[in-house]
């Protein structure tokens, strides 16, 4: 009998026969035998200990979500690092500038006040 009749319908305790119409028959007894209920054993532990999809695709998933977890609450505190020093700004830093940009434009001012009425004068004695 070929490979391909054992592994039919994935399971390779049963095969079709080939001119018997796709009527399945029990290489192995009944489907409770001891030999059956070993061989199906033999299958779960096999996939269990060699096919390691579901493991990794779960480590993988776990890994994406602690990612994106930490990558957002760094998003969070970047976003609220910026937000406070939009206010600092806003309420503290652009206040005294404006105090402090008004102070010496007054000081300016007053020293140049001289100077303009001394231009003024000079335009008057010709």
């Amino acid at each position: 009998m070929s490979l391909n009749k054992l592994w039919e319908n994935g399971n390779p305790l049963q095969a079709t026969c080939g001119k018997s119409g796709g009527k399945k028959k029990d290489l192995l007894g009944t489907t409770g035998s001891p030999v059956h209920l070993i061989i199906k054993d033999l299958g779960e532990i096999h996939s269990s200990l060699l096919d390691h999809k579901p493991v990794i695709h779960g480590k993988t998933h776990y890994f994406l979500i602690e990612f994106e977890e930490k990558c957002g609450l760094r998003e969070m505190q970047v976003l609220e690092n910026l937000k406070n020093r939009t206010y600092e700004t806003n309420e503290h830093t652009l206040l005294k500038c404006r105090e402090t940009m008004q102070d010496n434009l007054n000081q300016v001012l007053q020293r140049l006040q001289p100077k303009k009425e001394n231009i003024t004068s000079c335009k008057k004695i010709p």
